[in-house]
């Protein structure tokens, strides 16, 4: 399953402007109208490609985080969140990241990224929340774009 992944990123296109310095932090956006604040963590530092990676994804309401409270986010057990994976412009087999909760708005999975044989480094991170009660299609998204370490 990883050959296509390595030999799908030949491109020459430039690469895509990174928002996100995940070897420095956390990384986080808000997933427009809902106001809910992603929060988007990989481990360990440096983030390299090639190795077993620790996702987390802290979800919480943005009224919540601008008072810098705990964690808190209108998630139950039911809320299924993941993260795709993918470089910027290239067409690649899915790369899905399934998460688990672990706490309330707190979720966490493990995965790999592969190694792009142009040399590439950029990543996007496309993290999907649905929740209880939407249909299948009705999925909230937001992309990351990291610097991964070879």
């Amino acid at each position: 399953m990883l050959l296509p992944l390595l030999f799908a990123c030949g491109s020459t296109s430039p690469e895509h402007p990174v928002d996100c310095r995940i070897d420095d932090g956390p990384c986080s956006k808000v997933l427009g109208d809902q106001k809910l604040q992603v929060v988007l963590d990989i481990g360990p530092k440096p983030v390299r490609t090639m190795k077993r990676l620790s996702f987390r994804i802290a979800l919480q309401d943005s009224a919540s985080a601008a008072a810098n409270s705990d964690v808190k986010a209108n998630t139950d057990a039911t809320t299924d969140v993941f993260v795709d994976l993918s470089m910027p412009g290239m067409t690649m087999a899915e790369n899905r990241v399934s998460l688990r909760r672990d706490a309330a708005g707190l979720y966490t999975g493990e995965g790999v990224i592969v190694r792009c044989t142009s040399g590439k480094k950029v990543w996007k991170a496309e993290v999907s929340v649905r929740r209880p009660g939407r249909s299948a299609d009705d999925v909230l998204t937001t992309p990351f774009f990291f610097r991964v370490t070879q």
